[in-house]
């Protein structure tokens, strides 16, 4: 799905630079050319063949963090992305996380301090995509695309991580990108 979606996209910017390179300045077609690309790359690297073996290509680290190459190749990527969450944040009625039992919240990427739980919960992140923002708060990341799943080894792994945590008294924010999929695997089975 997320494949389809991005790889239909960018056609549109692969079209205007191929089309317009007689007529737009080089730069213009240079940036048409380089959103289209990483359109492709993220929507090949997306795809069943590659999805499991191709989470590293945005740039995330295990700390959560991107890396400059990751922002500097694939910066059409991550606006877009970050654009799609604002406005489905702003113009749908649905909570960034929701309070499952004691303790346990699941949400999606919590995008400022306001959006994560009271209790200085642990995060455990199930996205490739997107930033760790919450610095201060235990973290671990479990590196999935969206539209897939977790395997079982990062289940194994996360699952234990967050009842570690909940054994300490912290409460635990499972959550990728919505709160739909991939957190709702991990949660199931926590």
């Amino acid at each position: 799905m997320l494949s389809t979606v991005v790889g239909t996209v960018a056609v549109i910017p692969a079209t205007l630079a191929i089309l317009g390179r007689k007529h737009f300045p080089l730069p213009v077609t240079l940036i048409l050319a380089h959103v289209a690309a990483s359109g492709f790359v993220v929507a090949i690297a997306a795809s069943d063949k590659f999805a499991r073996s191709s989470t590293f290509l945005l740039g995330k680290q295990a700390s959560g963090k991107i890396s400059w190459w990751g922002w500097a190749l694939l910066w059409p990527y991550h606006l877009s992305l970050r654009t799609k969450l604002w406005v489905q944040r702003y113009t749908r009625d649905e909570p960034v996380w929701n309070h499952i039992v004691d303790g346990w919240y699941l949400g999606g990427w919590p995008a400022s301090p306001t959006m994560v739980p009271e209790g200085a919960p642990a995060i455990l992140d199930c996205t490739c995509e997107l930033p760790r923002l919450q610095k201060h708060l235990p973290y671990d990341n479990l590196a999935v695309w969206d539209t897939h799943g977790p395997n079982v080894k990062q289940i194994d792994e996360g699952v234990e991580w967050a009842l570690k945590q909940r054994e300490s008294g912290r409460p635990v924010l499972v959550h990728c990108a919505h709160g739909h999929g991939r957190s709702l695997v991990v949660m199931n089975l926590t």
